[in-house]
């Protein structure tokens, strides 16, 4: 039945405007090479094919030149960045 496919359809979950302009004022803060390691964890993530978590970082720390620890920091200063935004 076709009604019935669409209820088991994914909807898309709505954007909350309010909080992504907190989340893009942290973002718009950091230097560029953080702000690449932001995106190639999250938004650009699908550019990295198949590779697993540690393969996409040892992979995007070569292209931006600089160290997993690095990375690694970098994606957690913006990780507490956010929360603290919205505590």
């Amino acid at each position: 039945d076709e009604e019935e496919g669409e209820e088991d359809e994914v909807r898309p979950i709505p954007v909350n405007y309010e909080n992504a302009k907190k989340v893009q004022a942290v973002y718009a803060r950091l230097v560029l090479v953080e702000q690449r390691v932001v995106q190639a964890e999250y938004p650009r993530r699908h550019e990295y094919g198949d590779l697993t978590a540690r393969e996409r970082v040892v992979k995007v720390c070569r292209i931006l030149q600089i160290s997993p620890i690095y990375y690694r920091i970098a994606l957690g200063n913006m990780k507490d960045q956010v929360r603290r935004v919205f505590r």
